[in-house]
């Protein structure tokens, strides 16, 4: 395999000044059996799990995770310290810590070239923010810390209409949408154009056939305007969408360890009463990256997240970057349905700003208010590892309202 990588230019990572985050993920952080067995051998700590509480949980016969402990109605690693570093990073070494940590926040796709292209989670808030040291000479050793990781694949087609489009022609596709996205005032707007553009492309496509040839002429059309919908007025589907792709993000949350039946239950009816909230819009919410509970009047008596033009500029820079990022474009789905994810995590990410505005005792939303929300969304729908993938349920529903065309129009108008 080449090591020609193909990366932003102004690209930056550090995991200094990093409020660890990836330390405090509703996740188990997975580690192979060798792993574990290195791990348990520091002498240290013993001592550390007895006075937590905690020991490592089987999760598969080919993997464990590190236990999690809640703080403050948080859960975070057991190996965070107090001065919110990595306890065995300190005091062994980067080498010392799971390749889990050593490789996140980056990943790398192989394309038909060889060449490598960098994936980066926007979880991270170096990667999402841009700040730290320029990424590009960090790769060889980033690349060298993924030894055993397979790298990510594209998948050779997606479907189009009656038919379908090969690799090359959806990543044309998907650049001159994430341009359009880019250059567009209004996300929403876009979205339903980009719809149909690609309605119009599929049209074309025969049945069992491939597309061919040319997309036709994209361009911004003025009358094409969505209005935002008041959240009292939005469909119930739009609702239980929204409210199930937030659960798993809700406290409080799985702890990594093995829990009894009758714990398990609690969770479970944790998670349908906060799903009935949202559908609700009453009650309040306690949430990823919000931090306090909020009352949901409140939060959605905000008629709007992208009163601002900043704020539209962002989450259509946001919702572009995940085109260009090839986030969709790692399993078979169709083009209609990368839309449909598109206009989910644009739903969702407007949704979490009203949330952290309330937080912050506002009725209006700002900038700010989407930087978190663009993290909380490709921790559940977008990133390889998302939740949504792990979720049956989620998974499920968010497959099925995919194909139901009304949900599209609904979730735009949420924004």
């Amino acid at each position: 395999m080449t090591q020609t990588f193909e990366v932003d230019g102004n690209q930056k990572f550090s995991c200094r000044d990093c409020p660890a985050r990836c330390c405090r993920m509703p996740w188990g952080y997975p580690v192979t059996p060798s792993e574990k067995e290195r791990i348990s051998a520091l002498p240290w700590v013993a001592a550390r799990f007895a006075s937590l509480g905690v020991a490592f949980n089987q999760l598969s016969p080919e993997r464990y995770g590190l236990p999690s402990i809640e703080k403050n109605r948080r859960l975070q690693c057991a190996f965070l310290d107090e001065d919110n570093l990595c306890s065995i990073h300190k005091r062994e070494g980067v080498d010392a810590t799971p390749q889990t940590c050593q490789t996140f926040p980056l990943r790398f796709i192989e394309k038909e070239d060889g060449t490598l292209q960098t994936y980066l989670s926007h979880v991270c808030p170096s990667i999402r923010d841009n700040y730290g040291e320029p990424l590009a000479p960090q790769l060889p050793e980033r690349l060298a810390q993924m030894q055993g990781l397979t790298t990510l694949k594209l998948v050779p087609y997606m479907s189009l209409g009656l038919g379908r489009i090969e690799q090359k022609d959806y990543l044309s596709w998907a650049d001159q949408a994430a341009q359009f996205l880019m250059n567009s005032p209004s996300p929403a707007s876009a979205l339903v154009q980009l719809e149909e553009w690609t309605s119009a492309i599929a049209s074309a496509v025969p049945m069992d056939g491939t597309h061919t040839g040319d997309f036709p002429n994209l361009q911004e059309n003025p009358f094409s305007s969505v209005s935002p919908a008041r959240p009292s007025s939005w469909a119930k589907s739009t609702r239980l969408l929204l409210a199930f792709c937030l659960a798993p993000a809700s406290y409080p949350m799985m702890s990594g360890r093995p829990i009894s039946r009758f714990e398990l239950l609690k969770f479970c009816l944790h998670k349908l009463n906060f799903i009935l909230k949202i559908v609700r819009q009453k009650g309040s919410a306690d949430i990823l990256f919000v931090d306090r509970p909020v009352p949901l009047a409140e939060v959605f008596s905000i008629h709007t997240a992208l009163s601002h033009p900043d704020a539209q500029r962002r989450l259509g820079k946001f919702l572009s970057q995940l085109l260009i990022r090839r986030n969709f474009f790692f399993s078979q789905k169709s083009l209609g349905e990368v839309l449909f994810h598109l206009a989910l995590t644009g739903a969702l990410v407007s949704v979490f700003a009203r949330l952290h505005a309330v937080s912050q005792n506002r009725s209006t939303c700002e900038v700010q208010d989407f930087v978190d929300g663009e993290s909380l969304a490709e921790l559940i729908l977008t990133y390889h590892g998302s939740t949504i993938k792990s979720h049956k349920a989620l998974r499920t529903i968010t497959e099925f309202m995919a194909n139901y065309p009304p949900a599209f129009q609904g979730l735009v108008e949420a924004f």
